[in-house]
């Protein structure tokens, strides 16, 4: 019977040992209690502890999910004992009858037991018989005692299973379960939260514990910080230890909402500086405030795009001073408060009247030049940037980058599909910018941007039979040298002078159009190509300025980007190593084969010095002023290691559209601020933090 078997399992080892060496007399129905009735015995009992020889000892649950093994001493006469043999909680139930006679209870099961529990004391709360067990296995049934309450199988197998979220509390922690009703002797509700990481009880956090039986909620107002999602369960304690014990619940925190208020002021501008200052009420679980800039409301999430500028951990901390504003001509600001589950909410977005005075634009950019002695970078476009252009005027500008800076040519620049101009070069009268007047050619000081000299009207076309000039090189042995649709001409300037050295036919079939172009490689070699030509054209300029060696190489020129300053090339004199912009392939032009492969969704646009990495993006340079979701654009740019093929990824603060290293090692990006839907777009200068 289920007396028995509940003392035996649950005391033996206290018990067995004693019964093992003394002896006892047989008390068995030497004290019984005949003032009980059978109505005392009827109802639901438990068997909380068992004595022997004065040793006492506490039972308790089996499955302390399940609660107590219980009995049931029914008015009709029937008799039932429900028995959890494993956590899932589903019981084994034996059945029978009882009856009480003379202080004794008679049960009999269906399965044919027979045994009698003589009563020993009795009280509305507690009952004691005698039962007999042979413990030792030598013949003889000992005397033992077995303490019975009264027991609610319902409310304490419930107490701890009703342990649930509380889920119309949606912006805290907050546990629900129903009070411990039937423990006279109740001691605590503990509750416990799994380690950080795991959903287990092992090593589980105690994180508080009540006393007061009436109180059945708990809100946990200290969780660690995490994405991930956390446990937590409840245990019941009475006087006779644990008795009851839920199963983890399982929360993601992520689902907790943020409700607070949130205002952000008109933000103040104070000379180059943005301040910033918002309200917000308390929240739970507050983590950080994330400061952003954004070019619109919010409203079109099409083409919005926001950018974070910092992070504040204080909650007291409502003020900002941005002393570093976003590229942006009249940005959009907004707070975000995010709490330790990275649960986020937005303030409203404020607009403030604001541009940078390093902002370069609105221009429709042409061609770029990077100086590679002085911080400059040059930039030919329609805008109207120079003072004294009234409307969109193409002119060449100067922009110094670390002076922050901004020159201008005195007159337009106005090209058909040439290009407009090339770096500085380092004639033997000093270095000029050379800007090409298709007919003539004009020399200008690459600082002030001022012309220095250029030839008469007809001077090229009459002495060298030269017009239309397409693109010029300067070479490291003092050779100018100008191409046009059809030949190539070797120059040696003296002063205001060209002497025609050498003159030869590049293509051998003419393409119809200007989009050739030239460029110095290796050890006074130079490389003409064609935009739509798979093949191009290599030449020697010996020392007296003479072309040599002509060969025709399947290194391509070629360009699929319409924008002129896309139809560039990048080259390491140090490696002996091209790329093409927006291309993958790096070839060595000492071999003119592919030396390199990037992956499909990496796109050229500049190299290292010394050919090691080479500067890329994943954004398609033909991106701009097309349809493109923002969410497509990354702030980056992607490093390629040459040797390895392995990649880096270095955020920055605009879309690149080119990027080099100057003489000092340092990189920069010329970048656009924003997505912007026109073809006229700001552009500006910034120094990449490089790893």
């Amino acid at each position: 019977m289920m007396l028995k078997k509940q003392i035996y399992y649950l005391i033996i080892a206290a018990l067995v040992a004693l019964a093992c060496s003394e002896e006892q007399s047989d008390t068995f129905t030497s004290i019984v209690d005949t003032s009980v009735t059978s109505e005392d015995i009827a109802g639901t009992w438990f068997v909380y502890a068992g004595e022997y020889l004065d040793n006492y000892a506490v039972t308790s649950p089996n499955f302390v999910e399940c609660g107590f093994d219980y009995i049931v001493f029914s008015d009709d006469g029937n008799y039932k004992e429900v028995l959890y043999n494993n956590s899932d909680c589903v019981p084994v139930i034996i059945t029978g009858n009882w009856n009480f006679k003379n202080g004794i209870i008679n049960i009999s099961s269906t399965n044919g037991e027979n045994e009698s529990f003589p009563v020993i004391e009795y009280d509305s709360s507690q009952l004691v018989v005698n039962f007999k067990y042979d413990y030792n296995n030598d013949g003889i049934q000992e005397v033992s005692k077995a303490y019975l309450r009264r027991y609610n199988p319902v409310s304490n197998n419930n107490i701890s299973s009703s342990f649930k979220r509380d889920l119309s509390e949606n912006t805290l922690l907050k546990f629900n379960w129903e009070a411990a009703t039937s423990l006279d002797d109740f001691v605590s509700y503990k509750i416990y939260r799994s380690e950080k990481g795991t959903c287990s009880k092992e090593n589980a956090i105690l994180i508080t514990e009540i006393s007061e039986v009436a109180i059945t909620s708990f809100i946990d107002y200290n969780p660690p910080a995490t994405q991930e999602n956390l446990c937590y369960f409840l245990r019941v304690y009475s006087n006779n230890g644990l008795v009851g014990e839920s199963s983890l619940v399982n929360v993601n925190p992520k689902e907790l909402v943020i409700v607070a208020n949130m205002n952000l002021n008109t933000p103040t501008v104070n000379k180059e500086n943005i301040e910033l200052e918002w309200q917000i009420d308390e929240i739970p679980y507050f983590s950080h405030y994330e400061i952003v800039y954004a070019n619109t409301n919010g409203t079109n999430l099409l083409f919005h795009e926001e950018a974070s500028i910092t992070s504040i951990y204080n909650i007291d901390n409502s003020t900002y001073l941005n002393v570093d504003p976003p590229y942006l001509e009249n940005p959009y600001f907004a707070v975000y408060v995010y709490n330790i589950f990275g649960t986020s909410k937005v303030t409203n977005y404020q607009q403030v009247n604001f541009r940078r005075k390093d902002l370069i634009g609105p221009i429709y950019l042409n061609h770029i030049e990077v100086d590679n002695e002085q911080p400059i970078v040059y930039l030919h476009g329609s805008s109207k940037i120079p003072n004294w252009a009234t409307y969109n005027t193409n002119a060449v500008l100067g922009v110094n980058y670390k002076l922050t800076s901004l020159e201008t040519t005195e007159n337009e620049v106005y090209v058909a599909g040439e290009f407009p101009f090339r770096k500085p070069m380092g004639f033997p009268n000093g270095r000029e910018l050379v800007v090409n007047g298709r007919n003539n050619l004009h020399f200008l000081n690459p600082n002030s941007l001022k012309e220095n000299f250029s030839f008469e009207s007809f001077y090229l076309a009459e002495t060298f039979k030269l017009s239309g000039i397409v693109d010029f090189a300067y070479t490291n042995n003092n050779f100018f040298v100008v191409i046009d649709t059809d030949s190539i001409f070797v120059f040696q300037r003296s002063e205001d002078k060209l002497t025609l050295i050498d003159k030869q036919t590049h293509y051998e079939t003419h393409h119809g159009d200007n989009f050739y172009r030239l460029i110095t490689v290796n050890d006074n070699e130079i490389i003409v190509g064609h935009k739509y030509d798979n093949a191009s054209i290599v030449y020697k300029i010996d020392d007296n300025g003479f072309l040599q060696n002509r060969r025709v190489i399947n290194l391509s020129l070629n360009s699929s980007y319409i924008a002129k300053y896309k139809n560039d090339s990048f080259y390491s004199d140090s490696s002996h190593s091209l790329i093409n912009y927006g291309a993958r392939t790096l070839y060595s032009t000492l071999t003119f084969q592919s030396e390199v492969e990037m992956p499909e969704d990496l796109f050229a646009l500049g190299l290292s010095n010394n050919g090691s990495y080479i500067f890329a993006s994943t954004i398609d340079p033909d991106w701009f002023g097309s349809d493109t979701k923002t969410e497509f654009l990354k702030r980056e740019i992607i490093l390629f290691d040459t040797q390895t093929s392995q990649t880096e990824t270095i955020k920055i603060k605009g879309y690149p559209i080119r990027i080099f290293e100057n003489k000092e090692g340092t990189v920069y990006s010329i970048s656009i601020p924003e997505n912007q839907t026109i073809n006229n777009f700001d552009v500006f200068i910034e120094e990449v933090n490089m790893p």
